[in-house]
């Protein structure tokens, strides 16, 4: 995890919890490091707009997106030409083995 990414993190905690000022301030430092001019106050829609499009350019081929997708119900607009099952593929399988330690676990649904 970078500096970048937690700076992301609490710009989008911030917006979700209606403090804007405090999600733009974390917002801007991860654009100004970057070189991209800072933006300027904006609606909660707007904000989190931005938010995930810095997600988008911060952590391009880090393997963080279908997480970061999955968290903000997205993924299927997004996945669904690739094979992304609803219900299914916002989850991981169970281990076979964990299952058969454990009686009181029940597999993840679809799998």
């Amino acid at each position: 995890m970078r500096y970048a990414e937690l700076l992301l993190l609490h710009a989008e905690a911030a917006n979700e919890l209606g403090d804007g000022s405090k999600a733009l301030a974390s917002l801007n430092r991860v654009r100004i490091r970057a070189g991209i001019k800072a933006m300027d106050l904006a609606g909660p829609a707007v904000l989190r707009d931005s938010i995930r499009l810095e997600y988008r350019r911060e952590l391009e081929f880090e393997g963080h997106r279908f997480f970061h997708l999955v968290r903000w119900g997205t993924i299927p607009k997004a996945m669904i030409d690739r094979g992304f099952t609803i219900g299914k593929h916002e989850l991981y399988p169970i281990a076979q083995d964990e299952i058969d330690r454990n009686p009181a676990l029940d597999q993840n649904p679809g799998w």
